[in-house]
């Protein structure tokens, strides 16, 4: 059976959590083997329940719209919790509405020098930011794999995090003909370099209310028909590059 990825996903949002087993359920039903539920604010995050399929992964971090708080001593207690692969998201967001970036940058390289302590794949958010946060990266030589999740940015922007080594994570967005340039991006952007999210409940693929990771099915289907290659061959190879991403073995179906 073909098995699909969801590299990113907020499992213990509330808007889940009411309806989380249903949620998996349906995840399993379309093919999901794995996800990654996310952190956004390690002081607040619901604790999550164990599923053994599909697989729940787990990654924390300071999100940018949490760094004010900057609550290192609750992220250092997530990254113990058991069954962690990554840091996440964490990352830069110049978003009117966001911390200022000053601080925003301060929360985020201090992270940055968590992860390498740790040897912990990250995540990134990324909005209106990429020069700064592709500055920081490279100030903190970063040496651990990394990814970009939610990319909509120019195929351009998408050659920069490439030529870094990061891979690039695609939602919804691929699926709606109006985000012009988050489509040309994946059709640009090698399948060796692309992973696969929901980033439940936000960015479902139609744009009318909340997406959950059942989604990364007309997600890959998008895909194929921006690369005009068989769906089955976008969900091989990105369902490998989030394995090879967060250092995890492929998991076969129960039969």
């Amino acid at each position: 059976m073909i098995q699909l990825f969801d590299v990113l996903a907020h499992l213990n949002d509330r808007r889940i959590m009411i309806s989380l087993p249903l949620v998996l359920a349906r995840a399993a039903q379309a093919g999901i083997s794995d996800i990654l539920s996310a952190g956004v604010d390690p002081s607040t995050d619901l604790a999550l329940p164990t599923s053994s399929f599909p697989r729940v992964h787990r990654a924390y971090g300071i999100h940018p719209s949490a760094s004010h708080t900057g609550d290192f001593a609750a992220l250092d207690q997530r990254l113990d919790e058991p069954g962690v692969v990554c840091m996440g998201e964490i990352g830069l967001d110049a978003r009117e509405n966001m911390p200022p970036l000053d601080v925003q940058i301060a929360v985020l390289e201090t992270q940055l020098r968590i992860a390498k302590a740790r040897d912990l794949p990250i995540i990134f958010h990324c909005v209106r930011a990429h020069g700064l946060l592709l500055e920081s990266i490279r100030r903190a030589k970063i040496d651990v794999p990394c990814a970009v999740h939610g990319f909509s940015g120019s195929p351009e922007q998408a050659k920069l995090w490439m030529d870094v080594g990061c891979y690039l994570s695609f939602g919804g967005l691929v699926t709606r003909p109006a985000a012009i340039r988050c489509r040309r991006s994946a059709a640009y952007v090698p399948l060796a370099h692309m992973l696969l999210e929901s980033d439940a409940p936000d960015h479902s693929p139609s744009g009318v209310g909340s997406s959950e990771p059942a989604d990364i099915l007309s997600i890959a289907h998008g895909v194929s028909e921006l690369k005009n290659c068989p769906w089955s061959d976008v969900a091989e190879i990105t369902h490998r590059n989030a394995c090879t991403f967060l250092r995890l073995a492929e998991c076969p179906f129960p039969s």
